[in-house]
């Protein structure tokens, strides 16, 4: 079958049909996108008002110092997912610890102590149901670790044995 111009102008129309959708909701989108932009320009030639912090914001504390302290760790987790490695403490690139979980935070103990009570607070809190319950979870994520580190071992010991096969000879 030949197409003719008149095919060709329609497949063309229903081309561009189908394009006008996508390319008004881009326009609405990079409009939008430019206004916030101009918005912003003229905060900043106008100095920016004095931003406040919601009250009760979570995960953040009303002390200024614990504030620092927190926002500091956050930085130093920043790097480190960025690549850009441990933030230091001095210029000997000693490694700072960026979580009182980490063994070697000046907290380390502290946290600890904290995070037995709240595990005791926990387990009290349970049923003897419950705490059957959990312990059986417990054990049973245990022998599934068990189970995936011998299948692994095995599998790296199937990975090395050498097959040696014999042959008959007459």
């Amino acid at each position: 079958m030949k197409k003719t111009s008149n095919d060709l102008d329609q497949f063309a129309q229903m081309g561009l049909a189908a394009l006008l959708p996508g390319m008004t909701y881009m326009l609405e989108l990079m409009t939008r996108a430019v206004s916030e932009k101009r918005d912003l320009l003229g905060l900043l030639q106008e100095g920016l008002p004095a931003m406040s912090r919601p009250k009760g914001k979570k995960g953040w504390s009303d002390d200024p110092e614990e504030r620092s302290r927190e926002m500091k760790r956050r930085q130093q987790v920043g790097r480190l997912k960025r690549g850009e490695g441990f933030a230091t403490a001095s210029a000997n690139e000693v490694p700072i610890p960026n979580h009182p979980r980490d063994k070697n935070h000046p907290q380390h103990k502290l946290w600890l102590k904290r995070i037995k009570k709240s595990r005791e607070g926990y387990w009290d809190k349970l049923t003897p149901a419950q705490r059957v319950a959990r312990l059986n979870q417990m054990a049973e994520g245990k022998r599934k670790a068990d189970r995936e580190r011998m299948k692994a071992k095995r599998a790296a010991a199937k990975a090395i044995t050498p097959v040696v096969t014999m042959e008959k000879t007459a």
